[in-house]
């Protein structure tokens, strides 16, 4: 049996949910940590809106959520180390029960367009998915319910981050895969469907200032949401919305996930970052990729890459959004799958242009007779670009290469690969070259 922690490790972040949505998840896209304020104000009025005591420091929570949750809600300065007195943990727990309902509510629709889906569906028709191990810093559980609805199972490992307390760890911690049909995903920050009875001993040890009780984790199904009735009857596992990252329940088990966590990414020689901003306060994401020594892709603002890249010098940006990204990541899985090596990154050099920016291209604007078609529909975001948009990243020269996204021709019937001819440009060459590749989602990988 393979090991369940793979040879490719995906950490996905409040970026990735937001992008993955594509307008396919119910009620809204989540939030950023920027709108979270606002809209808890709009679910919960009377203990976040106008009307609320937090209403006098909406703009410390709109400017910095985190900063402000610690200083109002927790009671405790951020500089101050974590353990100086602050609000009792079951004070915090207890406000986060809003928290738990409101991210529970979000919902894949169904239609398997969401990107969480089509990657997924990726991953498995390219035999990657028992190679991947997946992590994530979201409360909402979007990308379990994505891998639900491609028929498969979840298992987020809480047994085996239990398993040092009971002395029954091994050396292939956390051990092998029991089935191919199930993915393994670490939530680092606990979740939404994270829970513990409500108990009355709990209660009381929870009343006393700085102090942390180690309880059983249970999961219900992603699928499901919770009522605030069920809410009551619970408390959330989920790490405090603070820099110090507080986890008041089952803080031993919290810190297990983030081991085998580190463990993964030092054996990965594949990692994906997607929407995950880069905190140098949140030492358990920081410091084990900081040391990381596979190739490391990152989604994400341009701003978050330049910081990443002070993290590790390794980090590639494949694009500013996940729907940007999304098409040069399965290019670069497909590259990691044929064990192409260092030409991982030929597929991150170039990118598509804009197509207001490729009308002023001396390419586009030539006349030849031997020009490809200037438009073409993204299968993948559905906009219309240039099928010979290509811009080098980090330049402004316009030119064209053989590039993968360059492509059109017909998918071959009765079998997996689509006969393709590319234009070239580059200086000293002309015409076209005619190859083929593997088809899946709807576009050629290599």
């Amino acid at each position: 049996m393979k090991p369940i922690i793979g040879d490719i490790v995906f950490l996905l972040g409040a970026g990735a949910s937001r992008g993955a949505a594509a307008g396919h998840v119910l009620p809204d896209s989540p939030p950023l940590m920027t709108e979270l304020y606002d809209r808890l104000a709009q679910r919960y009025p009377s203990e976040w809106g106008p009307s609320s005591n937090r209403a006098a420091h909406a703009n410390r929570y709109r400017e910095n959520f985190e900063k402000a949750f610690a200083e109002i809600d927790l009671r405790r300065a951020p500089d101050m180390p974590p353990g100086v007195r602050g609000a009792p943990g079951l004070t915090a727990i207890e406000a986060q029960r809003p928290l738990a309902v409101y991210f529970s509510e979000f919902r894949i629709d169904g239609a398997r367009k969401d990107l969480y889906s089509r990657l997924l569906n990726y991953l498995q028709r390219s035999n990657l998915i028992e190679a991947c191990f997946f992590s994530s810093l979201n409360y909402e559980c979007l990308f379990e319910q994505a891998s639900l609805r491609t028929g498969r199972s979840v298992e987020y490992l809480l047994e085996a981050a239990a398993a040092p307390f009971r002395g029954t760890i091994a050396e292939d911690w956390p051990g092998t895969r029991q089935s191919s049909d199930v993915d393994y995903v670490l939530k680092l920050h606990g979740s939404c469907n994270f829970s513990t009875p409500v108990d009355q001993m709990v209660m009381a040890q929870l009343s006393t200032g700085n102090t942390h009780v180690e309880v059983r984790i249970d999961s219900s199904d992603p699928l499901a949401t919770l009522t605030e009735s069920a809410a009551a009857r619970i408390f959330p596992v989920m790490t405090q919305i603070s820099p110090d990252r507080d986890d008041f329940l089952a803080s031993g088990k919290i810190f297990q996930i983030r081991q085998m966590w580190e463990r993964a990414i030092r054996h990965a020689s594949l990692i994906v970052v997607i929407g995950v901003a880069p905190r140098r306060y949140d030492t358990h994401i920081w410091n084990p990729l900081s040391v990381a020594t596979g190739d490391i892709l990152y989604i994400g603002a341009r701003g978050d890459t330049d910081t990443w890249r002070e993290c590790n010098a390794r980090f590639r940006s494949l694009g500013e959004t996940f729907s940007e990204g999304f098409r040069p990541l399965l290019r670069c899985l497909a590259a990691h799958r044929k064990g192409r090596g260092a030409k991982l990154w030929n597929y991150l050099w170039f990118r598509p242009l804009p197509l207001e920016r490729m009308r002023q291209c001396p390419a586009v604007r030539s006349t030849s007779k031997r020009r490809p078609p200037t438009n073409h529909v993204d299968r993948f975001t559905g906009l219309s670009v240039p099928k010979c948009a290509i811009q080098p990243v980090g330049e402004k020269a316009c030119r064209l290469i053989r590039h993968p996204a360059v492509e059109f021709g017909g998918h071959a019937p009765g079998t997996s690969s689509i006969t393709h001819t590319f234009w070239r440009t580059r200086p000293g060459t002309s015409g076209r070259r005619a190859s083929s590749a593997s088809w899946a989602e709807g576009a050629a990988v290599y």
